[in-house]
């Protein structure tokens, strides 16, 4: 399997991980039964009063508590990891505040004037910390973050459990500090990676736009109609594009006379199984060859 795509499947495993703490799928007892609810995924929440912009992986609210939480599948505490969550622990109250009113979180009984803390989380593999604090200079950096933002660990099959840094919520840290179990295979909810590279905004495509929609047997969407679903991702037109004329080239779908791509249940299984066609081939890769195929049938 093409090392690209293991280090995206990795990346997407790990939102997958967190989100099953989030619906608490072993016990129920999951940070939705602790009144935290999503206020969104991939976000960018800027402070002008602060100078600062938060640009977390996910955002939850209970109503008081205001978590931002970066999860990590890599295996380094990088600078930009530091950055990240000094950033998140410098946001203001007010500019929360003015964000929150922005989102749907007053619908579902939450109110954004109810904001009192803000809590920077920060999750990395469990096996990851544990091999890090071998080497030198971990405890270092860990301690550094500890500074701005709870630390977490999470693996399937064990817990999401506090590592180490404070959380101002007291509730909160008896829920982390006590650890929610994991499940062995996290239900999948999350596909596409936060860079949106494009064998899983494929995958994504595939199984968030497609399956969900194609209830009646067929579906045609246009490019413009992809970047309207993704609404709340910057997704360059292009990369759409590309993804699109790759799922055409497997058969997960074909492209019509005008332009647009239309899903099929006759597509069904290129669709389900579109994962498989990055065992070998990337995106990218699989799109210069066909150039290239072209370009020889030309000059033959």
């Amino acid at each position: 399997m093409d090392e690209e795509w293991v280090r995206q499947k990795r990346e997407i495993d790990s939102y997958n991980i967190f989100f099953s703490a989030i619906k608490g799928e072993v016990t129920g007892q999951g940070l939705l039964k602790h009144g935290y609810r999503i206020v969104g995924r991939f976000l960018d929440i800027p402070d002008p009063y602060n100078e600062v912009q938060a640009s977390p992986d996910f955002v939850l609210f209970d109503g008081e508590t205001l978590l931002l939480v970066e999860v990590k599948s890599g295996e380094n505490i990088s600078k930009r990891d530091r950055e990240q969550m000094k950033e998140c622990d410098q946001l203001g109250i007010e500019a929360a505040q003015n964000y929150l009113s922005d989102t749907d979180i007053q619908s579902r009984g939450y109110e954004p004037n109810g904001l009192r803390t803000i809590q920077p989380c920060i999750i990395y593999y469990e096996d990851f910390i544990e091999e890090c604090k071998t080497f030198d200079g971990c405890e270092d950096a860990l301690a550094e973050l500890k500074e701005h933002a709870a630390v977490l660990t999470q693996e399937k099959g064990s817990v999401l459990q506090l590592e180490g840094g404070n959380v101002a919520s007291e509730d909160l840290d008896d829920v982390l500090s006590d650890g929610i179990p994991l499940p062995q295979l996290p239900d999948k909810n999350v596909y596409l990676t936060e860079g949106i590279e494009k064998e899983s905004l494929a995958v994504s495509i595939c199984y968030d736009c497609v399956q969900n929609n194609i209830g009646k047997g067929r579906l045609t969407v246009s490019e413009m109609d992809v970047m309207e679903y993704y609404s709340n991702r910057e997704i360059p037109i292009d990369r759409i594009s590309d993804v699109l004329k790759f799922l055409n080239d497997v058969g997960a779908c074909r492209e019509t006379e005008d332009g647009q791509y239309e899903f099929t249940t006759g597509h069904i299984r290129n669709i389900v199984g579109i994962e498989q066609n990055f065992e070998e081939n990337l995106v990218d890769d699989w799109l210069e060859g066909e150039a290239e195929s072209q370009k020889s049938l030309s000059d033959f």
